[in-house]
């Protein structure tokens, strides 16, 4: 199985609203989910599903994604900055049976499932993703953790 591990894109500080669910993208942030998109079309394996956080930075990095891949958007909760590791885990087992899958969404969650996908509970917590960089991991559906292999890794304008 392929799992594509995504942070959201560059978001501003503050919302309108004051509330960090609210955030939106900085225009870097709505390049770099251009360039996320274009990526992963040219995949050897796009995501079949692509599910994301509910927050609005968040919607807003998949929303090109769910576009030139042509899906219907997919949001779960468990994928918010306030849920746990464990929650970001229960989205993917929940999604085993698929092919390809990403969850875009936000750190320290998504760097720390990186880690356990790897390296398993015993993960040394190296992994930082940064805004709008994508982590390509090829795991076994049936033992997840500790199994994952890097498949690819894109961040727009880094060769890394």
């Amino acid at each position: 199985m392929r799992v594509y591990i995504i942070r959201h894109a560059k978001a501003h500080r503050d919302s309108e609203s004051g509330r960090d669910e609210d955030r939106e993208l900085k225009n870097k942030g709505f390049n770099q989910s251009k360039a996320l998109a274009q990526h992963l079309a040219l995949c050897d394996q796009p995501p079949a599903m692509v599910i994301a956080s509910p927050y609005t930075r968040a919607q807003q990095t998949a929303r090109p994604i769910w576009e030139i891949l042509d899906q219907q958007p997919q949001t779960d909760d468990r994928l918010a900055a306030h849920r746990s590791v464990a929650d970001a885990l229960d989205v993917l087992v929940d999604t085993s049976g698929a092919q390809c899958v990403a969850i875009i969404a936000h750190n320290p969650t998504v760097s720390r499932v990186v880690d356990l996908l790897i390296h398993g509970p015993s993960a040394p917590g190296m992994t930082m993703l940064r805004t709008g960089e994508l982590i390509a991991l090829d795991i076994d559906p049936n033992e997840m953790l500790g199994s994952a292999e890097l498949a690819d890794q894109f961040r727009m304008g880094s060769s890394a």
